[in-house]
């Protein structure tokens, strides 16, 4: 069973992209699907209940008109976010994503 819904889910997302001031399609749906046993891109952990998501944002490197994608890993169990990945600039670039002091989203290395 979910913890979190798709609208819930959605809801979060829509707060990091605002917080962290990333531009993306607003009208274009977001990809949001409950995967089981799903490998997280490059932090080497598998995840047994994790939303899979993909947000529509500009291509930075070759066609701002064109579609590139920032993929979102969150734990279903325990609500946080996994992994960041950043599609648009060619090749993908991970990041962390946290709280502040002040409640707002942002972007972060990846700790090792």
């Amino acid at each position: 069973m979910m913890k979190n819904t798709k609208q819930e889910i959605e809801k979060v997302v829509r707060q990091i992209m605002i917080d962290t001031e990333r531009e993306y399609f607003e009208n274009e749906k977001i990809y949001i699907e409950l995967e089981k046993d799903k490998s997280i891109p490059f932090t080497n952990r598998e995840i047994k209940k994790c939303w899979h998501i993909s947000v529509s944002v500009q291509d930075e490197q070759f066609d701002r008109g064109e579609p590139a994608s920032i993929l979102i890993y969150i734990n279903d169990d325990n609500n946080k976010i996994e992994c960041y990945l950043d599609c648009s600039s060619g090749r993908p670039f991970p990041l962390s994503v946290k709280l502040n002091e002040f409640g707002k989203y942002e972007l972060a290395a990846i700790e090792k």
